[in-house]
């Protein structure tokens, strides 16, 4: 195969919030894919464990999974950790405080958990939508006692989608060292220099001996920018966002459509899929 490797994020690029699933399409395309002999990867902003009980809900397998915007990488079959891009713990104090003393709300993620200083609204619908319990710490993150010590996978702040623009900007400015970018509207993902989903990408590949050129890459937000920009091929599924759909070589059909499946079908049979404007 043209790609024996393919790095696919999860929301809105194969699962379908609205359907609460996987098209039956997509998941027969990636069970094909890996019979052929290619190793699919789940590249994800979630935890392990969210992402694991998605996966089993839906009967999907991938070989390896990218977490936590890359600064962790799983392989999938043995559970075991095959790298790990942590935000050092003068890194993550500074922002925690910066972010803290601006009054925005924030999530910290270390080892398997996932904390907030206080109960919110933001916090709770994440909960709810990853289906698992976060710990609320009850004081000020950057002052907690129990976290001395740590290093953090990475941070979310959390924003109103008006006020994201220029949080964002801000907290770029101030930290340019570190890798921002938005998951979604009112998420300001930060991770790592070393991590992002396309140095996850490039991490994963040397892991298994694999040219990132012969990597194909699915997304749908800004935060898989650079996870499309590392492959050999970057698709933008059709609902991506307008910042994606520039950086991509090609644009499938979209999430609900089944998208990701049409290419993976075409890779498997070694087409080109007509379907896709490579540019």
């Amino acid at each position: 195969m043209k790609y024996p490797i393919v790095f696919c994020d999860y929301d809105a690029t194969i699962f379908d919030a609205a359907a609460g699933e996987v098209p039956a399409k997509t998941r027969k395309a990636i069970f094909d894919y890996t019979q052929a002999g290619g190793v699919f990867v789940v590249a994800t902003g979630r935890m392990y464990k969210s992402i694991v009980k998605q996966l089993a809900k839906i009967d999907l397998h991938p070989d390896y999974l990218v977490c936590l915007q890359g600064s962790v990488g799983y392989d999938f079959r043995t559970d075991r950790e095959v790298f790990c891009h942590d935000l050092p713990a003068e890194d993550w104090r500074r922002l925690a405080q910066f972010a803290e003393q601006r009054g925005w709300v924030f999530q910290a993620y270390h080892g398997t958990d996932v904390y907030t200083a206080y109960a919110n609204p933001y916090s709770d619908e994440y909960f709810a939508y990853t289906e698992i319990e976060g710990v609320v710490v009850g004081e000020p993150i950057s002052r907690w006692k129990e976290a001395e010590g740590w290093d953090m996978h990475k941070i979310i702040v959390m924003s109103p989608a008006d006020e994201t623009p220029q949080r964002l900007a801000c907290l770029r400015q101030n930290f340019a060292h570190l890798d921002i970018t938005c998951s979604n509207p009112r998420y300001i993902e930060i991770v790592s220099a070393a991590s992002g989903k396309g140095n996850a990408l490039k991490a994963m590949c040397r892991y298994l001996g694999v040219d990132p050129a012969d990597a194909a890459a699915f997304g749908d937000e800004r935060n898989d920018i650079s996870l499309i920009e590392a492959a050999g091929l970057g698709v933008a599924v059709a609902n991506a966002v307008p910042e994606l759909l520039a950086s991509a070589d090609a644009v499938c059909p979209s999430c609900a459509e089944g998208g990701v499946g049409d290419v993976l079908n075409a890779i498997v049979k070694g087409d080109d899929y007509a379907g896709v404007g490579i540019r």
